[in-house]
């Protein structure tokens, strides 16, 4: 029987804004006996914070996939191949995880990135994926202004994207000020327009990182005045998949709250660019940081060049890093996606990878905190030129966390382990609209917030999940068998790669979207509970049978 790709899960749809995700459901029952132990109740809406029902919600075992195991015979394992190995504590268990560091190498992780040498007088270089693709195909969604917080907005609660421009002298959110000229919203904020085709002023779209709270929205659902003016906060790695409740209190701050900052993002949207005047352009910023990273679109020649601000040096001007040749001009519509991850920009025209005259990747900045900017991390401008833009989506790459199995004092409990590892104080959630205390909480006066795991043998690698914060992986194995690098799995335990998933779990069909319950599951004391472990009919899901990336 193939291993699942995901284990036991449930599929949400936020009945406020209609954003589907899905939700961990592995801790519901004992993984030796498969006895009910707990049921989850809530789970929280990665795009909208509301906290939703989700006791009755089907259950499913996860995708079952095809492994080919004979891949490594012929060719050695890559870095961020999906792999298939024994456990290293129980090898008649098998595991699927993202293969990060590889034999003879050392491996780092600091603020969500992975990094590798396989000796100490050689420079730590960011693990990257070679194919840019491959790596969209892993982004996290921030926010998906498709699926807006309707009731909010409706009782004054304010949309996350809108005209702003720069005051200076003013330090909150680095001068960025609503504007109520240039950008108007159309259809409640499902698209923007801007006419500037006799203007010669460049005009500004800003996503400001407003999150809602469970407490937001037991305001409205109460009818009591909702918070006046919500602050933008910082970007954090709030994963849904692991925020949930098993009780009635809130599921996002129970389980798992978000912590870290995560400055790696993406941001994906469709341009109509209806008319345009001789001296046109279009801007899409993203912020990380010191560092600002502009690609200028110009809308007559469709000529994009990439520009780096760094306010960390004492020059702060524009400092062009690369040309390319696109098809963006006025008179069509495009749709365009812009990385900043892992240290390399990237950018997409109507799903092809821009191919520019260098590369476009770079050198960490001197100050590696969050400022101000990064609570409006995003922007898009235009001058010259009449555009909607519409489909705006904000993703985020996967953050790493530098946890590993505490000792004494704090440190891992581990020798081959070093580092203290990042700060886990709640107060980082707390500080989150604040930047500056946000770093100096995370700091905790030192500059020891990675984690180094020894150098890997010629026969050992090093895993990790995509569920970051709860994955049981490299960074957080026991070691009752005593192993010299308990972050490591052996070559022999490689079973194969993970190459598709040829069995998504099937749609419920019927009794509202339920099916009908066939098998049930069993608590503690074998009694038989309400709550089904499989139902019929279903319907495949063809759509998602796929090559696994």
């Amino acid at each position: 029987m193939a291993p699942t790709l995901l284990g036991r899960n449930k599929d949400v749809v936020c009945p406020k804004c209609d954003f589907d995700f899905t939700i961990g459901a592995s801790e519901e029952v004992n993984q030796e006996s498969g006895r009910l132990q707990h049921r989850i109740t809530q789970a929280t809406c990665p795009n909208c914070r509301y906290d939703i029902d989700v006791r009755d919600n089907n259950v499913f075992n996860g995708d079952r996939i095809l492994v080919t195991k004979f891949s490594y015979e012929f060719a050695d394992p890559k870095r961020f191949d999906v792999i298939v190995f024994k456990y290293p504590e129980s090898p008649n268990v098998s595991y699927i995880k993202r293969l990060i560091g590889l034999p003879g190498e050392t491996i780092k992780i600091e603020q969500g990135d992975v990094y590798t040498r396989t000796s100490n007088q050689q420079p730590w270089e960011i693990a990257r994926k070679t194919d840019p693709d491959k790596q969209q195909a892993i982004q996290l969604s921030v926010y998906d202004n498709d699926y807006r917080e309707t009731a909010l907005h409706a009782a004054g609660w304010p949309l996350r994207w809108t005209g702003m421009e720069q005051r200076d002298g003013k330090e909150e959110l680095d001068g960025w000020v609503d504007s109520e000229t240039g950008w108007q919203t159309i259809s409640d904020g499902a698209a923007y327009q801007l006419f500037g085709a006799d203007s010669e002023e460049q005009r500004w779209l800003r996503y400001r990182h407003i999150v809602p709270t469970n407490r937001d929205w037991e305001d409205l659902e109460a009818g009591r005045p909702l918070v006046q003016n919500p602050v933008p906060e910082l970007v954090l790695d709030f994963c849904s998949y692991n925020t949930t409740s098993m009780g009635q209190r809130n599921a996002g701050s129970v389980e798992d709250p978000s912590r870290y900052w995560v400055g790696d993002l993406t941001i994906n949207f469709n341009a109509d660019i209806r008319n345009a005047g001789n001296t046109s352009e279009l801007v899409v910023e993203l912020n990380e940081g010191v560092r600002q990273y502009r690609a200028r679109f110009d809308l007559q020649s469709g000529q994009v060049q990439i520009y780096m601000l760094d306010h960390f040096l004492a020059d702060s001007e524009e400092r062009l890093v690369g040309t390319a040749e696109s098809t963006v001009v006025a008179g069509d519509t495009y749709d365009i996606r812009f990385s900043n991850v892992d240290n390399r920009l990237c950018l997409w025209v109507d799903d092809d990878l821009v191919e520019f005259d260098q590369p476009l990747n770079y050198e960490a900045p001197g100050f590696p905190g969050p400022r101000e900017r990064d609570r409006v991390p995003v922007g898009i401008a235009a001058r010259g030129a009449d555009i909607v833009v519409s489909d705006l989506l904000i993703q985020r790459d996967i953050y790493y966390r530098a946890n590993a199995v505490p000792g004494r004092f704090g440190k891992p409990q581990d020798v081959t382990i070093q580092g203290m590892g990042e700060n886990d104080s709640h107060d980082l959630y707390t500080n989150r609209a604040d930047p500056e205390t946000w770093w100096k909480t995370y700091i905790r006066n030192t500059d020891d917030y990675s984690l180094v795991f020894e150098q890997l043998a010629d026969d050992e690698y090093f895993v990790m999940g995509d569920n970051s914060p709860r994955s049981k992986d490299s960074r957080l194995w026991e070691n009752d068998r005593r192993a010299v690098h308990r972050h490591a799995i052996k070559e022999s335990s490689l079973v194969g790669k993970a190459f598709y998933i040829f069995w998504p779990h099937g749609l419920p069909i019927g009794n509202d979207g339920k099916g009908y319950a066939i098998r049930y599951h069993r608590d503690n004391f074998n009694n038989k509970t309400d709550y089904p472990t499989y139902t019929a009919p279903f319907l495949p899901q063809i759509g998602r049978m796929e090559r696994i990336r």
